[in-house]
């Protein structure tokens, strides 16, 4: 797909910006606190629907403003599409396709970008959450049907949850039924994960073992309630509906859910040692690298179509050989990079210097 082109209004700092972009690679650099990754976060949204640098929704809105909007207009499938979205300090934002008011669950898979900034650095030694985040939300791009099942499964696991500290007489009887509906919704939330995390790996080893010369092998481990290996969805259910039953004591106890989706994670082995423990800061972002550039050629796999890249300030994390090895990754793609220096090492472009919310130049 391609992003023609970027419009916001009264976002963050960013009081009204129209960005014609590049087929290729769009610089914005600056000094710091300029306005360069709201730009970024802007295009993101239309991806995720959510921050990934955790502002709520009204957070979009500029202080002093009753509304932000942001705009685009992306031509993916061989059609010119226009999406748009608009947040407001006190009720919930709205979303529009051509014109026309759409449901969230619709925007998903609609407008596919890759992100990559500072903190997927820490992928490999973070705790689980940002590793389920990290594949959640790469799935929802190629399979947007997923976004609803995560929904459905959070929100079963709340009612869950809740049952186990109100203490109720027909405790029991009635977390029967939260039990097989989490264990249905469960089953296809891990399955998905698994099956993806396979096929992550399988695009990402390959890349690794490039950067390395062959020195370096990765491999990884799923782990969940269920089997290692992938199974089919009617295992799953079965194993985790039996879980929750063998954890119910437990869990009144506790309070909480023990078993089941949101438990969900994967280790990341190289040449045969946990990554999080032995693999060098070298070596744990070449893995990330490596699981970015995979994510994309999923998506790619998927539509037919490669996402939009987006580079938050990471080039400057990275040594010269990751650097040069990123860079001819994506010298045909659509990319987007900040950086507070104006970088050289892409050939044919675009400029666009960022001071005080405004592209000066």
């Amino acid at each position: 797909m391609r992003l023609l082109e970027i419009y916001l209004e009264n976002f963050r700092n960013i009081e009204r910006e129209r960005i014609a972009l590049r087929d290729g690679v769009n610089i914005f650099y600056g000094d710091n606190a300029q306005g360069k990754t709201n730009i970024i976060e802007s295009v993101w949204l239309f991806s995720s629907l959510k921050s990934f640098r955790g502002a709520k929704d009204s957070d979009f809105v500029k202080k002093g403003e009753n509304n932000a909007r942001i705009s685009c207009v992306f031509e993916k499938g061989g059609r010119e599409i226009s999406s748009e979205i608009r947040f407001f300090p006190e009720k919930r934002k709205e979303i529009y396709k051509n014109g026309i008011k759409i449901k969230t669950a619709e925007m998903m898979g609609q407008v596919n970008t890759v992100l990559f900034y500072p903190e997927h650095l820490s992928l490999i030694k973070s705790g689980p959450e940002g590793r389920r985040r990290f594949v959640d939300t790469a799935i929802c791009q190629v399979k947007p049907q997923f976004y609803q099942v995560l929904n459905e499964y959070a929100k079963v696991l709340t009612q869950r949850n809740f049952l186990l500290r109100s203490e109720r007489e027909d405790m029991i009887e009635t977390l029967d039924a939260w039990d097989k509906k989490l264990a249905r919704l469960g089953a296809v939330v891990t399955h998905t994960r698994k099956t993806y995390v396979e096929k992550l790996f399988s695009f990402a080893k390959k890349t690794v073992d490039d950067i390395s010369g062959g020195k370096e092998k990765i491999s990884e481990v799923y782990s969940s309630f269920g089997e290692k290996d992938i199974s089919s969805v009617e295992k799953e259910e079965k194993t985790l509906y039996e879980k929750l039953k063998d954890s119910i004591d437990e869990d009144i106890r506790l309070k909480f859910t023990s078993e089941g989706s949101h438990r969900d994670d994967f280790t990341v082995y190289i040449n045969g040692e946990t990554a999080k423990i032995y693999g060098s800061q070298g070596q744990q972002r070449s893995i990330v690298m490596a699981l970015k550039l995979a994510e994309a050629d999923i998506c790619n796999e998927y539509n037919e179509e490669y996402p939009v890249m987006l580079f938050d300030d990471v080039f400057s994390e990275l040594d010269h050989m990751r650097k040069a090895y990123i860079t001819e990754r994506i010298k045909d793609k659509q990319v987007i990079v900040t950086t507070c220096e104006k970088i050289d090492f892409f050939e044919n472009a675009g400029y666009f210097n960022i001071s005080g919310g405004k592209v000066i130049n």
